[in-house]
C-alpha cells in the first residue's frame, strides 16, 4: 500500500499497536457476523475495509488486490489524509483500520478550501447569504437532508 500511495505522491502510512489489536478483534468477529458493525473502533479508527477471500490460505496480495479494484475500498487506503492503519486476518477473514484526519474539522482547511479541493460544494444559500456545504454530489432538497448530512459529517470527524 505505501508503494502505491509513495507512486501516487502520498505519504508512507505507519502501523499503530492499538489498530493491529482492533483489527485482529475485529476480524475474529467476522467469523461469527459477516458485518461492519463488529469493527472495533477504539483509538479514533474512521475508515475500515473487511473483506473475505475463500481459502484458509490467501495471501494480503489477495485481498490487497480485491480492495484496490473497488473504489471504496480504495479510496479507505489512499486517503490523502490518512495518518495510521493496521490490517488483520483471522481465517480467511481480512479487516484493514485507519484513521484519516479531517482537515476542515481540525481547522487546517478552511470552508474554501475544502471547496477549492473537492472535499465540499456549495449546496445551498441560508437566508442571511451564508453558504450551506456538503460532500460532493449530495442534493439537499429540505433542511432535513442538511441536517442528516451534518449528522453524517460528525460522525466522520468524531
Amino acid at each position: 500500500m505505501n508503494a502505491d500511495r509513495e507512486a501516487m505522491g502520498l505519504s508512507a502510512i505507519p502501523v499503530t499497536d492499538t489498530f493491529d489489536s482492533n483489527a485482529l478483534l475485529s476480524a475474529e468477529a467476522l467469523a461469527d457476523s459477516y458485518t461492519h458493525d463488529v469493527v472495533v473502533r477504539d483509538g479514533g479508527v474512521n475508515c475500515e475495509n473487511i473483506g473475505y477471500i475463500m481459502g484458509f490460505n490467501s495471501s494480503a496480495s489477495d485481498i490487497y488486490a480485491a480492495w484496490k479494484e473497488s473504489p471504496g475500498h480504495w479510496a479507505a487506503m489512499i486517503d490523502p489524509y490518512l495518518q495510521y492503519c493496521s490490517v488483520a486476518k483471522y481465517g480467511s477473514y481480512w479487516v484493514y483500520l485507519g484513521y484519516a484526519a479531517n482537515p476542515i474539522a481540525d481547522g487546517t482547511m478552511s470552508t474554501q478550501e475544502a471547496v477549492d479541493a473537492g472535499l465540499l460544494e456549495q449546496v445551498g444559500t441560508y437566508d442571511n447569504g451564508e453558504g450551506i456545504y456538503a460532500s460532493p454530489g449530495v442534493t439537499v432538497e429540505d433542511d432535513e437532508d442538511i441536517l442528516a448530512e451534518l449528522d453524517a459529517l460528525r460522525g466522520i470527524t468524531d
